[in-house]
């Protein structure tokens, strides 16, 4: 007879991956090149596209922790919960002026920062709900299959979006799915009220906010885990928009296309999830992260060979299919690492500082990445764009970068 303590888990778990489902298709928007070819649309030049892009990173940078600190003094539910609602109504945002006469650039800003901050304010507290609920035999799986949930669904909804855009054209049709889109992360809050807080991790917090962070610092593992995910994700993180640029202002592809080679990349990121779940359970987070790092700069180098040896669309697609993959086992590594190595004390704390130290990283990258497109152009030397330019460098960084993987040695 099952007992009714295992019921009551299944059920959580179940709450978290449907929760989930519904809340990430926001990430589609984002993720697949749909944003970018939507700010193109509406007239925003291709150096500032990059920087907003880079917002939610520096968002998260600056809102992760003070969420954090007040999810663990009023409730993670609680907090989570306001965050979702702020995230779907900067979807909405975004969408005014595919109906409205409004400035392109005001509603691009001001979504982003809404959509930005409300995923920050729930993903503060995210991990801290539901890591004590997760057996932790179980938990590089069940992490594994809570991601290809939500990916699978983030496939489906890409892939209607590609058949939209490839039969429609003009603004409508970009609101239309940023509405969409919105009305998807609403729902998110049904399920998400259903997954139990433990109330030995919904006391406040008893410390204040700068001693939370001095405390967690203090742990070297922990330590050393927020600053490799600083280097990592520095060098690796401008890599899928600089892709997603090179399709649009160098290879001149279609807006179908640029989100269908963005959705090779949530094909990717489906089996990477798996992959990493079972690297991390049968070997360790260690063995993934070095992994991990290796192929992604080879990956990254991959790309700018479309200069000499031509079928760049093709190319374009494999390597970001297998940079979605070596990404997705990446996370899942990171997510089971930050697990073992981080305090028991103040998880929502432990948790948003490793992604605000992420976040940090994408930030400053985009903003270099930006401001060097803006200063050299997009073909600083004639038949060589800018974007293969740093992509090359960061790729060939990231590679010599490999000595940084003896930061995660226990």
């Amino acid at each position: 007879m099952v007992s009714e303590k295992r019921v009551n888990l299944d059920k959580a778990l179940k709450c978290v991956i449907i929760a989930q489902c519904f809340g990430l298709t926001s990430g589609v928007v984002f993720g697949n090149g749909f944003m970018a070819s939507w700010f193109k649309e509406i007239g925003i030049e291709s150096s500032e596209i990059l920087f907003i892009l880079a917002l939610p990173s520096a968002v998260g940078a600056f809102s992760g922790i003070p969420a954090a600190h007040w999810a663990d003094r009023k409730g993670k539910l609680f907090v989570g919960n306001l965050g979702s609602v702020i995230n779907a109504l900067g979807l909405g945002v975004l969408a005014l002026p595919a109906f409205f006469d409004i400035s392109p650039k005001l509603a691009a800003y001001l979504g982003v920062f809404l959509n930005s901050l409300g995923g920050s304010i729930f993903g503060s507290s995210w991990f801290g709900l539901i890591g004590p609920i997760i057996p932790k035999s179980y938990r590089g799986r069940f992490l594994g299959n809570l991601r290809i949930s939500w990916q699978f669904v983030n496939i489906i909804l890409s892939l209607i979006v590609v058949q939209l855009l490839a039969a429609y054209s003009g603004r409508m049709v970009f609101g239309c799915v940023l509405l969409t889109v919105m009305g998807l992360v609403f729902v998110r809050t049904i399920p998400y009220l259903m997954i139990p807080e433990r109330p030995d991790y919904a006391e406040a917090a008893k410390t204040g906010l700068i001693k939370s962070v001095f405390t967690l610092m203090k742990c070297r593992t922990y330590r050393n885990f927020v600053f490799y995910l600083f280097v990592f994700y520095f060098l690796t993180g401008s890599f899928v928009n600089l892709s997603k640029m090179l399709q649009i202002d160098v290879l001149k592809l279609d807006n179908s296309v640029v989100v269908g080679i963005g959705t090779t990349m949530f094909v990717g990121s489906m089996i990477g999830f798996y992959l990493g779940g079972q690297i991390v359970d049968k070997l360790s987070a260690f063995k993934m992260f070095f992994i991990g790092q290796v192929i992604s700069s080879v990956l990254m180098l991959l790309v700018v060979s479309h200069l000499f040896i031509g079928f760049e669309t093709e190319l374009v697609a494999v390597v970001m299919f297998l940079f979605g993959l070596t990404g997705a086992a990446v996370g899942i590594a990171s997510s089971a690492h930050l697990f073992a190595v981080m305090p028991h004390s103040n998880r929502s704390m432990g948790t948003t500082l490793a992604g605000v130290s992420t976040a940090l990283a994408l930030f400053l990258s985009a903003v270099m990445v930006s401001k060097i497109t803006d200063v050299f152009g997009i073909f600083p030397i004639e038949g060589y764009s800018v974007y293969d330019m740093i992509i090359a460098v960061l790729g060939t960084t990231l590679l010599l970068a490999l000595p940084a993987i003896k930061l995660l040695k226990r």
